[in-house]
């Protein structure tokens, strides 16, 4: 008597459903997952069932959702899962056509306003935050943020003049800058220009610093 199976598919997906065991994860898979990007899988798969099929080569290799393979074979101890058996036969396209699908994925970036509106009507909805993936020390920063708009100024805008150096006063000035350099930068910047103006300003009064 075989035993009755283990999973948590959509009934959609139900015909596309096949043993955990007739399937084997790709040999040279690119991506490294972390025992907890494996639980954070299986604690997707658990509380949301199996959504999206993975996808497997004609002879059950496994191109797209190897992570998802191992979470349900090893954490949730699944029977069953969803595969699409794809429709790419040469072994190069194969091969590009995974990779290409991990690094899209890669190029998304979080908008970190909507993503904290969504975070905190999730949690006030009930739902439990640390099965989204995310710590507590990562998900702090983001659901304490403040989003205001920034004040604008209505002081008028300096017109700044540029200068050209010299390389021996670029390095006076560059000497006041550098750290390790006692000499406060403003005796630095007043020796550059009692040595290299020819203004109005003439020469400091005997005692003047």
């Amino acid at each position: 008597m075989s035993k009755r199976p283990k999973h948590k598919i959509n009934k959609q997906l139900k015909p596309l459903m096949v043993r955990v065991d007739t399937l084997t994860e790709d040999p040279n898979n690119e991506r490294d997952h972390s025992a907890k990007n494996y639980e954070a899988i299986a604690g997707s798969l658990d509380e949301f069932g199996q959504q999206t099929p993975i996808a497997v080569t004609a002879k059950g290799v496994v191109v797209k959702g190897n992570g998802t393979l191992v979470a349900v074979r090893e954490i949730l101890k699944w029977t069953h899962i969803a595969r699409v058996v794809i429709d790419i036969t040469d072994p190069v396209a194969v091969r590009a056509y995974g990779i290409t699908d991990n690094r899209t994925g890669e190029l998304a970036t979080w908008k970190l306003q909507p993503l904290q509106a969504s975070l905190l009507s999730v949690r006030d909805g009930g739902f439990d935050l640390g099965k989204l993936g995310w710590d507590d020390h990562d998900l702090q920063p983001i659901l304490a943020a403040t989003w205001t708009k920034p004040e604008l100024s209505n002081e008028p805008l300096v017109d700044y003049e540029t200068i050209k150096l010299t390389t021996e006063q670029f390095a006076i000035v560059k000497g006041a800058a550098c750290k390790d350099n006692d000499q406060p930068i403003e005796l630095a910047l007043v020796e550059f220009i009692r040595r290299h103006t020819s203004d109005s300003c003439g020469e400091p009064e005997a005692g003047a610093p």
